[in-house]
C-alpha cells in the first residue's frame, strides 16, 4: 500500500469529525458552516460552536 494511501485512509475532514463527534451528518455540518442552516436547539449548537473553534484556532494559526 502507498503512503499516500495509508494517509488518506486515516485522515477525515473537519466537518467529518464534528459530524461523528454529534452524531449528526457531514451535510448537515457543511450547511451550518455555510449558513444555509441556522441551529437552534441543543446539537446544532454544539455543532456550531465547535466550527467557530476550528475558525478560531485556525486564525490563531495562521498569526502566529
Amino acid at each position: 500500500m502507498k503512503l499516500s494511501t495509508k494517509i488518506y485512509k486515516n485522515r477525515q475532514s473537519p466537518y467529518k469529525q464534528i459530524a461523528e463527534k454529534y452524531g449528526v451528518t457531514y451535510n448537515y455540518v457543511a450547511m451550518v458552516a455555510n449558513g444555509f442552516r441556522k441551529p437552534t436547539k441543543k446539537k446544532g449548537l454544539d455543532v456550531l460552536k465547535a466550527l467557530k473553534e476550528m475558525a478560531n484556532n485556525q486564525m490563531n494559526i495562521i498569526h502566529v
